[in-house]
């Protein structure tokens, strides 16, 4: 999910990430969005329902993983 918040007063959104254990990830990234949040939900109902609270900040979008064909690769010394 990535969030669009309209203010540099940040407290409100690191509020909302302590309440909201499903939220497992926030990163402050730079572009348009100012965050970007790697969130867990158990179906489509809860996760309009952790949106609806996200959204109450800024605007959002979300996208949902279908696969994941390289979930994680290591990094090595070699370049």
């Amino acid at each position: 999910m990535r969030l669009r918040y309209p203010t540099g007063y940040y407290k409100p959104f690191h509020e909302l990430v302590a309440a909201t254990p499903q939220i497992i990830e926030a990163h402050h990234v730079t572009g348009e969005d100012c965050f970007v949040l790697k969130v867990l939900a158990r179906s489509m109902r809860d996760l309009e329902g952790i949106t609806g609270r996200i959204a109450g900040l800024g605007a959002i979008t979300t996208s949902v993983v279908y696969s994941s064909p390289l979930p994680r690769r290591a990094l090595s010394n070699d370049g």
